[in-house]
C-alpha cells in the first residue's frame, strides 16, 4: 500500500465507500481493503465475488474475479502501464487482447475468437476508422445476418 492515511488505522476499511445497498428484493454487500478498493461482494443469497488485485497495477485494478470462490469460473485481467485493459482471459482460457499506440489510443483489439480490429486515427478530418480481419473464422455476409424474429424478442 503506497498511500494510506495513518490517522484512521488499518481496521477502518470502509473509507466512505458504500458497504450495503438494500432495495426491494435485493441486498448487496461490499468489502474493501485499506486503500478503498473492493475485495469482495455478495448479494445475500449465496452468490459472491472475490476481487483480487496485484502489485503489477499498484493494486489499483482487479487482476482476477472469482465468482463463488470457484476457480473454474475465474476471470483474469492484465493492463497496460496506463491501466488500460491489455487482456482478459475467461474461465475457458479464451483471451481477448488490446494494444495501444504511443499516445495511449486503442491500436488493435482481438476477440476470443481471433477477430482482430485495427484502429486508425486521422486528426485532419477528425475521424477514427476501424478494419476487421479474422484468421480463425470466416466473416459472414449480410445474408447470414438476416433472420426472422418475434416482435420484442431476439428468438428465431
Amino acid at each position: 500500500m503506497t498511500a494510506h492515511d495513518t490517522a484512521y488505522g488499518t481496521g477502518w476499511t470502509t473509507r466512505g465507500n458504500l458497504t450495503q445497498s438494500v432495495t426491494p428484493g435485493a441486498i448487496r454487500n461490499t468489502s474493501y481493503d485499506i486503500g478503498g478498493m473492493p475485495v469482495s461482494a455478495n448479494d445475500g443469497y449465496g452468490h459472491s465475488l472475490t476481487i483480487n488485485s496485484s502489485s503489477a497495477t499498484n493494486f489499483a485494478a482487479p487482476s482476477t474475479l472469482l465468482p463463488n470462490n470457484n476457480s473454474a469460473y475465474q476471470n483474469t485481467y492484465t493492463y497496460s502501464p496506463s491501466l488500460a485493459p491489455a487482456s482478459a482471459t475467461d474461465p475457458n482460457n479464451n483471451t481477448a487482447t488490446n494494444t495501444y499506440d504511443s499516445y495511449g489510443r486503442l491500436a488493435t483489439s482481438t476477440t476470443t475468437t481471433g477477430m482482430q480490429t485495427t484502429y486508425a486515427y486521422d486528426y485532419t478530418h477528425q475521424t477514427v476508422s476501424a478494419s476487421a480481419a479474422s484468421t480463425n473464422w470466416q466473416i459472414g455476409t449480410p445474408s447470414h445476418w438476416s433472420r426472422t424474429t418475434k416482435i420484442g424478442r431476439a428468438h428465431v
